[in-house]
């Protein structure tokens, strides 16, 4: 089971190479950008990402929700965010051209909400506590703590958003909350162990150094 699940990821990514790196790819590209719509709902845990794409859907016409890590990678998803650190920040940004291509290569839908691009992986892997954050009080060991202050480290040259995807949003909305108010709701998804998206927001991101131990 296990090596057809790697077998699979191994597969799609040879796909999503050749889409990124052949020239004959560039029609549908372009087709994409002209008769596509993309929405990208970006924001913390808890501040309400999930309801958003959830109405979005059901009011605009010919909509199709999706989201990072795409459905097609949940096998092998566990794999990665089991290791963490530096594999799972690469398999996540991978994970922001595995959707493109699928959006490129598959979606007939009109309209394209997507719960997290490539914004969320960049602000994840670049981030850093707040200079007035009390960092005693993050759930996590010195080693941990360290790893995380040196992640701000990371060169300007590594990212280069939203020039490294050729599909990029048309619109990009940013949801901020009360953040007392959004620490409770990913409290409580914690505590109900929720796993799936819904009315009741989706489960605590496995990417979020801040909302899960180990998370990062």
């Amino acid at each position: 089971m296990i090596n057809d699940v790697i077998n699979n990821f191994y597969d799609l990514l040879d796909k999503v190479e050749a889409y990124l790196t052949d020239p004959s790819s560039h029609p549908k590209l372009y087709a994409t950008q002209q008769t596509k719509f993309v929405i990208e709902v970006e924001g913390l845990d808890g501040s309400g990402k999930t309801t958003l794409v959830k109405r979005l859907k059901e009011t605009l016409p010919q909509a199709i929700a999706t989201k990072t890590p795409s459905g097609s990678l949940t096998d092998i998803r566990p794999l990665w965010d089991k290791r963490g650190g530096i594999l799972a920040r690469a398999f996540y940004m991978i994970s922001n051209y595995v959707l493109e291509y699928e959006i490129v290569n598959g979606y007939e839908e009109d309209v394209i909400i997507i719960d997290r691009w490539y914004a969320s992986t960049c602000g994840y892997t670049v981030a850093r506590p707040p200079k007035n954050e009390n960092i005693n009080t993050v759930d996590c060991s010195e080693k941990e703590v360290q790893r995380i202050l040196n992640i701000g480290d990371v060169p300007d040259v590594m990212f280069d958003w939203p020039a490294d995807l050729r599909l990029r949003p048309n619109i990009l909305l940013v949801l901020q909350i009360d953040q007392s108010t959004r620490e409770q709701r990913v409290d409580n998804r914690a505590n109900a162990a929720t796993t799936d998206g819904g009315e009741g927001g989706g489960a605590p991101s496995r990417f979020n150094p801040w909302d899960a131990e180990n998370g990062y």
